[in-house]
C-alpha cells in the first residue's frame, strides 16, 4: 500500500485458473470487450474476437494440467479531502 497525505492505493494481481482460452474469452466478452462488441455487426464482431482470441492464445500459455493462469490486476484509490 502507498500513502501520501490524502490518498492510499493499493495494488495487487491476482491470478486465475481458467480451464482453457476460450474461458478467458468468455471473461472479456463480460467485461472490457463488451462496448467494442456492441458497436460491431456480426461479421465484424466475429472478426474482432478471432483477432483477440488469436492473442489471447500467444500471451496465456496452456499449462501441463491443461489450464490457463490468468492474472488479473487490482487497483484500489482511496481519497481524502
Amino acid at each position: 500500500m502507498v500513502t501520501r497525505d490524502s490518498e492510499q492505493y493499493l495494488r495487487f494481481k491476482r491470478e486465475h485458473t481458467l480451464p482453457s482460452h476460450e474461458a478467458i474469452m468468455d471473461w472479456y466478452r463480460g467485461t472490457g470487450m463488451r462496448p467494442y462488441l456492441q458497436a460491431l455487426d456480426d461479421a465484424g464482431r466475429k472478426k474482432f474476437e478471432a483477432e483477440v482470441f488469436s492473442q489471447v492464445r500467444e500471451e496465456y500459455p496452456t499449462q501441463s494440467d491443461g489450464s490457463i493462469i490468468f492474472p488479473f490486476p487490482r487497483f484500489f484509490f482511496l481519497a481524502t479531502r
